[in-house]
C-alpha cells in the first residue's frame, strides 16, 4: 500500500508599546496588509510545485473540525483575535487576545454510518516575555472504503504583539497516523506516516476592525511513509476580516485555502457571534464551497454558556446533502 492510498476525500459538507495617531495607524495597517499579501504571493510563485494540496490530505489541514466556537461561526476565524485555540486559530491572535491560562477539551462527530470523529485537548497561556501561545493535541478518525484511519496532530502556536495594532504568529504541527482497522485487509501492511508542518500568521487591528492572514504549510509539508515513499503538501493561504459592531458581538468573513493554480478549491465562509447576556451566546455561519465543488453549501449554528470562568459550547453543521457534524467544547479559565 502506497502513499496515494491514504489520500483522503475532501471534507464535503454533503476556524510594541508605542502609540500611533489613528489616521497614521490606519494607513500603516493597510500598507502592512498589502505587503503581507504581496509577500505571500511571491512565496507561492517561488516555491516549487508539489504533489498535493491540503484538501487531499485532510489530516494535514483538518478543516472539517475545530472547537465548537469556530464551528458555530462557520470556521470564520482568521481575523478573530479573542479566545484563540492553538488547534486551529491564527497563531498571531495569541499576540492580541490572551489574558488568562485556559484549558479546553472538545469532541466532534458526524451523523453518518461510517462517521468521522475528532477529539482534542488544548492549553493556552499568557505572554511571559516571548509571546503568548499554547499547545494542543487532536485526533481525527475517518473511513476510506473498508479501512479506518487515525491521524494525530500535536500543535504549538505562539503570537507576539509588535505594536498596539498588530501581531505576528508562528505555528508548528507534528503529524502522525495510520490505519487502525480494516475489513478484508491486513492493517500491519498498511501505511503509517509522519511529518512536520509550519504556519505563519499576521493580524492587524484598528478600533473595531481586524484583518488576518495565515500561510499554512508555508515551508512545504513533507509526509514520510513507512514503506519509503513520501509526498509533499504545498502551501495554502487564508485571509479574513472581522468587525465588532458592539460589545460582545463579532462579524467575520474569510477566504480559505487560496493557492495558485489550484483549480478553484477555495472555501469562503462568514459567521457571527453575539452574547445576548453575560451567560448566553448565539453563533451562526455559512460555508461556500468544500474544496472540490464550489457550489457546495453548508450552514452552522451554535450556543455558548458561560458561568464565571467555565464555558460550554455546542455547534452543529448541516449541508444540502444532509450530512451533519456536531461538536461540544468545555473551557476553564484560570
Amino acid at each position: 500500500m502506497t502513499a496515494t492510498m491514504v489520500r483522503r476525500r475532501s471534507d464535503r459538507w454533503s476556524g510594541g508599546t508605542h502609540r500611533v495617531a489613528p489616521a497614521t495607524g490606519m494607513r500603516i495597517m493597510v500598507m502592512a496588509a498589502l505587503l503581507a499579501v504581496v509577500v505571500a504571493a511571491l512565496c507561492a510563485v517561488a516555491l516549487p510545485h508539489t504533489a498535493a494540496s491540503a484538501e487531499d490530505f485532510g489530516f494535514v489541514d483538518p478543516f472539517g473540525f475545530a472547537d465548537a466556537r469556530l464551528m458555530g461561526m462557520g470556521y470564520s476565524h482568521v481575523a478573530v483575535w479573542d479566545a484563540p485555540n492553538p488547534l486551529y486559530s491564527n497563531p498571531a491572535s495569541f499576540g492580541l487576545g490572551r489574558e488568562q491560562l485556559v484549558l479546553t477539551f472538545g469532541a466532534g462527530w458526524e451523523d453518518t454510518t461510517e462517521a468521522d470523529s475528532f477529539k482534542f485537548v488544548a492549553v493556552s497561556d499568557v505572554d511571559r516575555g516571548a509571546g503568548a501561545g499554547g499547545f494542543a493535541w487532536g485526533q481525527y478518525k475517518w473511513h476510506e472504503g473498508d479501512a479506518l484511519f487515525s491521524g494525530n496532530t500535536f500543535n504549538y502556536s505562539v503570537g507576539k504583539r509588535f505594536a498596539d495594532w498588530g501581531a505576528l504568529g508562528f505555528g508548528l504541527r507534528y503529524l502522525r497516523g495510520g490505519v487502525t482497522g480494516a475489513v478484508g485487509g491486513d492493517p500491519e501492511s498498511a501505511p503509517r506516516w509522519r511529518g512536520l508542518a509550519t504556519d505563519v500568521g499576521l493580524m492587524l487591528k484598528h478600533s473595531t476592525i481586524s484583518l488576518g492572514v495565515i500561510a499554512r504549510d508555508v515551508t512545504v509539508t513533507r509526509l514520510a511513509f513507512d514503506d519509503g515513499t513520501a509526498v509533499t503538501v504545498r502551501p495554502s493561504y487564508s485571509a479574513g476580516l472581522s468587525l465588532r459592531p458592539a460589545s460582545g458581538a463579532v462579524l467575520a468573513i474569510d477566504a480559505h485555502r487560496v493557492a495558485p493554480d489550484d483549480g478553484g478549491r477555495e472555501i469562503y465562509t462568514g459567521g457571527f457571534e453575539g452574547w445576548l447576556t453575560p451567560h448566553l451566546a448565539l453563533r451562526g455561519g455559512v460555508i461556500l464551497g468544500d474544496g472540490v465543488d464550489p457550489e457546495a453549501r453548508a450552514y452552522t449554528g451554535g450556543i455558548g454558556l458561560r458561568f464565571g470562568d467555565f464555558e460550554m459550547s455546542y455547534a452543529l453543521l448541516t449541508s444540502e446533502e444532509q450530512i451533519k457534524k456536531q461538536c461540544i467544547t468545555l473551557t476553564r479559565r484560570f
